[in-house]
C-alpha cells in the first residue's frame, strides 16, 4: 500500500465540513474520506471525473481508470502498512 499525504486548504476543509459535519456515524466518516480523495485527484488531474464502480470499489477516477477502496477514520494519527 502506498501512503499519500493529502493537505487540504482551509476552503477545502470547510467544504467537506459543510457536506459532512465532523463526527457522528461511520458512514459520514466514509463519505468525508471519499471527498478528500476526490479533492486530491482534482488537484492532480483537474479534468478528471468520478463514478461509483459496480465491482465493490468505492470510487473510480476517469479517464485514468483508477479504482480505489477508501477507508476513513476520525483519528489523524492512525496509519496502515
Amino acid at each position: 500500500m502506498k501512503k499519500i499525504n493529502i493537505n487540504l486548504t482551509i476552503e477545502e476543509f470547510e467544504y467537506i465540513n459543510s457536506l459532512y459535519p465532523k463526527g457522528g456515524k461511520s458512514s459520514t466518516i466514509g463519505k468525508r474520506a471519499v471527498e478528500i480523495v476526490k479533492i486530491h485527484f482534482l488537484n492532480k488531474y483537474p479534468d478528471c471525473k468520478f463514478r461509483d464502480p459496480k465491482d465493490g470499489c468505492d470510487l473510480e477516477v476517469l479517464p485514468q481508470n483508477i479504482k480505489l477502496e477508501i477507508k476513513g477514520t476520525n483519528d489523524a494519527g492512525i496509519a496502515w502498512n
